[in-house]
């Protein structure tokens, strides 16, 4: 069977026209958006630890824009326990300038984990420091918010404490319900379950004693 490859050809063009001329806007956008774009290169994250011990945490996130999948992506490494190097590849977005914020929403693409980071957007270019807040989920996948900032060198320890506010935001939906029975004064419903229970069997044994 002949293959007419012309036909071929004109066809694969035409299939991947569309697509490409689709990435050419989104990269001619991202091109344009220079808020976005003074993000990119290296930085030095800083963060409050969720344990709420004071600890600060530092990586170093490398930023990178994809013109396959049209996101930021941001490398991130660590110290591990062990003293080597862990890498994790979170793949992100930022959105357009909201107020004098910008928020990051960034998901790890091997655990899943998301973070959502609101970052104060500075009006000058270029950026060697900004804050804002990480909100992520602590050792025990409850919703936590705690102090963050990037900078282009490193801080000293002095300087990150200063910056970094020490107050940690969680919730515990056990914590706050027993606070709040013990506040008004009240058993929790379990108590009352149970005392419910031993009311209806005091009440069977009334019935079965009556003749």
């Amino acid at each position: 069977m002949d293959i007419n490859w012309l036909e071929v050809v004109a066809g694969f063009i035409l299939g991947v026209t569309p697509v490409l001329i689709r990435q050419l806007y989104f990269y001619y956008r991202f091109s344009r958006s220079p808020g976005k774009r003074r993000y990119l290169g290296r930085w030095h994250s800083y963060w409050r630890s969720t344990t709420g011990i004071g600890i600060i945490g530092h990586e170093q996130i490398e930023i990178r824009y994809s013109f396959v999948r049209n996101t930021l992506l941001v490398r991130i490494t660590s110290e591990s326990l062990d003293g080597r190097g862990r890498v994790m590849e979170y793949a992100g977005t930022i959105s357009e300038r909201q107020g004098v914020v910008r928020y990051w929403y960034l998901r790890d693409r091997v655990t899943q984990v998301q973070e959502t980071w609101v970052m104060i957007d500075p009006y000058y270019d270029p950026i060697d420091m900004t804050e804002g807040v990480q909100v992520t989920v602590d050792l025990r996948g409850l919703p936590v918010a705690t102090g963050q900032l990037i900078s282009r060198t490193e801080l000293e320890l002095e300087e990150l404490e200063r910056r970094i506010p020490r107050a940690i935001i969680g919730t515990d939906p056990v914590e706050s319900f027993l606070l709040f029975h013990a506040q008004d004064g009240s058993e929790p419903f379990v108590a009352e379950v149970e005392s419910d229970m031993s009311r209806s069997e005091s009440d069977l044994d009334e019935e079965s004693a009556t003749p």
